[in-house]
C-alpha cells in the first residue's frame, strides 16, 4: 500500500482537510480488484486534533480500482495546535503494511 495523497497537510483549527488516499496492491503489485472488497481502516493518532465524520478517530473506506479514500477529517475547534498522524491499514493484509499520513493542525 502507498499513499496517494493527502499526507503532509496542515490546517488552521475548525478546517477541513482534503481526504487522504492510498492505493492497495495485490501479490503481484497490482492494484486490487474491487472484487476483492477491500476495506482500508483510517485511524487518528492521539492527540485527536481532528476526526473523521461523527467525531470518530476511526473510518473504514472500500477500494475502488484499488484505491481507498477517507471521508474528510475536520480539525478540533478548541484551538488545539500540533502534529498528528494517520494511520492507513488493511486489517489482516501481510502484502500491505500500512502507511502513515503526518499531518497539522495550525492557528
Amino acid at each position: 500500500m502507498t499513499p496517494t495523497s493527502g499526507n503532509s497537510q496542515i490546517v488552521a483549527f475548525n478546517s477541513q482537510f482534503q481526504p487522504l488516499v492510498v492505493t492497495v496492491y495485490d501479490k503481484g503489485s497490482n492494484p486490487v480488484h474491487d472484487s476483492a472488497n477491500t476495506q482500508v481502516t483510517f485511524q487518528c493518532s492521539q492527540p485527536y486534533l481532528a476526526t473523521f465524520p461523527g467525531l470518530s478517530a476511526t473510518a473504514t473506506s472500500p477500494t475502488v480500482q484499488g484505491v481507498a479514500t477517507s471521508p474528510a477529517m475536520h480539525s478540533d475547534n478548541t484551538n488545539a495546535m500540533g502534529s498528528f498522524q494517520v494511520t492507513a491499514a488493511v486489517p489482516s493484509s501481510p502484502l500491505n503494511p500500512s502507511v502513515t499520513f503526518n499531518e497539522a493542525v495550525t492557528s
